[in-house]
């Protein structure tokens, strides 16, 4: 990257929806930063700001270090054109002293810079976070979006009321609840206005990235990547190899 974000050498992976930038989807880069995207529907984005696929797309750059990470969302002298969240955590922090972050991400009116709401969850504690603002105070879209985000989060509150979803077993089982139409949490109805495309698990114990194109309950993972970057060239070393993709035939048993 460059320009008004900082250059340096990038090793990142990152999925990405057809015709948009790595970083608008989910990723994670060599100096262990893991994050994920969710769309925020504003109704009045603003001209003469930075598209939001490019501050996202500037993460995948980022070291694992949240002042910094804060900045990029910030972007102090111009500020976001959208409304979005991030997800995010470091990879390599012990897991005793492991913290997750959540950021919500919209426009600022009377300022060059974005507006950003961070809040923190730790270890032994779940977090949502859907396609609608929490936090911050912007003017939102009343559709789709907003309805299922809504639905959603409904579902997790019963699901979680009395039991911590503590494994990813228990997380599957929320991400993968199809009980409430027309917005369930997984939604893969052909008539859905609203879809899930992809599901992913970013386990930080094992270090892995796994994916689902279906509801991961009834059905096995596409496949899963390393989080470690051992197969991949070192910034500072010459030799370059292939990243290894494994395919998962059977990664959690059949309920």
């Amino acid at each position: 990257m460059g320009g008004i974000f900082q250059a340096r050498e990038e090793k990142f992976e990152a999925l990405a929806y057809a015709g948009h930038l790595p970083g608008y989807a989910s990723g994670h880069n060599y100096y262990g930063l893991v994050f994920s995207i969710n769309t925020i529907f504003v109704s009045k984005p603003l001209r003469g700001k930075i598209p939001r696929e490019f501050i996202t797309r500037a993460l995948l750059s980022s070291r694992a270090d949240l002042g910094e990470i804060l900045d990029i969302l910030t972007n102090e002298g111009v500020g976001t054109a959208d409304g979005f969240n991030v997800n995010f955590g470091f990879l390599h922090v012990p897991k005793e002293s492991r913290v997750f972050h959540t950021v919500e991400v919209t426009p600022k009116t009377d300022s060059d810079r974005s507006e950003v709401y961070l809040a923190d969850f730790g270890i032994g504690n779940n977090s949502l976070h859907t396609n609608r603002l929490l936090h911050l105070k912007y003017p939102e879209l009343d559709e789709a979006a907003y309805g299922s985000s809504l639905s959603r989060e409904s579902r997790y509150k019963q699901m979680t009321a009395n039991k911590t979803a503590a494994s990813i077993q228990d997380m599957l089982e929320v991400l993968g609840n199809r009980e409430d139409d027309p917005w369930p949490v997984f939604s893969d109805k052909p008539d859905a206005r609203v879809s899930t495309i992809n599901l992913g698990v970013f386990d930080f114990n094992k270090k892995t990235w796994t994916m689902w194109g279906n509801d991961p309950i009834n059905n096995s993972p596409l496949l899963q990547l390393p989080l470690t970057f051992t197969d991949l060239i070192d910034p500072v070393g010459n030799d370059i190899n292939i990243n290894r993709i494994e395919v998962v035939d059977t990664f959690y048993p059949d309920k």
